[in-house]
């Protein structure tokens, strides 16, 4: 796979002579030179050791897994920070538990890879091979800011999954070039799990089934606000931005662009966005360009197997949204709104409505266990 200009600028390995200061809350190094670096041990000693806090800079090329986070943790890149996974031979984040949380700051994510899904660790536990870059599940939570996730790959959520009413939360972070072999290129959401993405780029993510950037299953949330996904594909299925399905699944997309999205075989629906298997989706002042479904069903927004549409509102019209020609109009209990004179009525309407939704989803975070008999589990497949 080619790699951009900004995989080049960071490619460059670093050999130090590396000093540890370490404290009950941080763990820094620094190098005699004039660069610096943290290497994979140091970094390894410190989530094993359990300290809040790490910084880290220069190239930090994996040697191995990093024990799992079950703590609550902040690891902040310094400079041009990068976490570099040996070429798709680890996965470099695992969280998982109640009360379990890591953040990350200013870091570069670079070709991470989950376990494959034959192999024996992710037979006996299958959410194992998801997450290439970072698995969150068991009630964990993840929050990242100003993070570079960049040519990850893993069965689900190359970038990021999260089982069990886990929580996400990423903020300005760019997500480009990962690649899932089933849903997800981004990121993958699954039993009542939810994620909150404010001011952030999927850019060239590929879900080789369905949800090129995104997918929301098994009763999950998403709140999407002021983010732009742009030539993400969906290969067989569609949704080649976000894909939602299943019962409780929502998906709430505020001030979003999507530009260039692509389903690319003819069986692919949803240019931009699939509802489907009761999925339900809401959106308010995002935009549509030149998305494209091959087949040429719903090239913006496509409606399939009883998905719902809460509201549409100040950006796509009825004429946006299309459905099987052999199945009845899509469920639209909330009505769709299209004059500019409804528009501040129907924005504060729909306010209400993703509050309420909001509410649930933090009842269902505190409710909520991996494999929840409550929530239908996410579809897997064999062979």
């Amino acid at each position: 796979m080619n790699t951009t200009t900004e995989d080049a600028a960071t490619s460059t390995s670093i050999t130090t002579t590396v000093s540890r200061t370490v404290t009950t809350t941080t763990t820094t190094i620094s190098t005699s030179g004039g660069e610096s670096s943290t290497p994979f041990d140091v970094l390894y000693d410190a989530i094993a050791r359990k300290l809040p806090h790490a910084e880290v800079s220069g190239r930090v090329v994996m040697a191995g897994e990093f024990p799992v986070i079950g703590h609550e943790m902040v690891i902040e890149g310094k400079g041009n920070a990068t976490l570099d996974a040996a070429e798709w031979e680890f996965r470099p984040f695992v969280v998982r538990g109640r009360g379990a949380k890591l953040t990350l700051k200013n870091l570069q994510l670079y070709k991470g890879q989950a376990p494959l899904k034959s192999s024996r660790a992710a037979k006996r536990f299958p959410p194992l091979a998801d997450g290439g870059s970072v698995l969150v599940y068991d009630g964990a939570s993840l929050e990242m800011h100003n993070v570079f996730v960049n040519h990850s790959k893993s069965w689900r959520g190359a970038a990021i999954a999260a089982y069990g009413a886990s929580k996400v939360t990423v903020v300005g972070c760019r997500f480009l070039n990962n690649y899932a072999w089933y849903a997800g290129g981004g990121i993958y959401l699954a039993e009542g799990s939810n994620a909150s993405v404010f001011n952030c780029s999927f850019e060239r993510n590929k879900g080789s089934e369905e949800g090129g950037a995104i997918a929301v299953t098994g009763g999950s949330y998403l709140r999407s606000e002021r983010t732009t996904y742009r030539r993400n594909t969906g290969k067989r299925e569609g949704g080649a931005g976000i894909m939602v399905e299943h019962p409780g699944s929502v998906v709430i997309s505020i001030d979003d662009l999507f530009f260039e999205n692509k389903g690319v075989l003819p069986s692919a629906v949803g240019g931009a966005i699939l509802v489907r298997d009761n999925g339900t989706l809401f959106v308010s002042g995002s935009r549509f360009v030149r998305n494209r479904a091959r087949g040429g069903k719903g090239n913006t927004i496509f409606v399939e197997e009883g998905g719902i549409i809460g509201r549409l509102t100040n950006g796509p019209t009825e004429k946006d949204v299309e459905w099987p020609s052999n199945q009845p109009k899509p469920d639209m209990p909330m009505g769709m709104t299209t004059e500019t004179e409804n528009n501040a009525m129907a924005t504060e309407a729909m306010a209400m409505e993703m509050e309420t939704m909001e509410k649930k989803a933090m009842a269902m975070e505190s409710t909520t266990t991996i494999g929840s008999q409550s929530l239908p589990p996410p579809r897997l497949l064999t062979g």
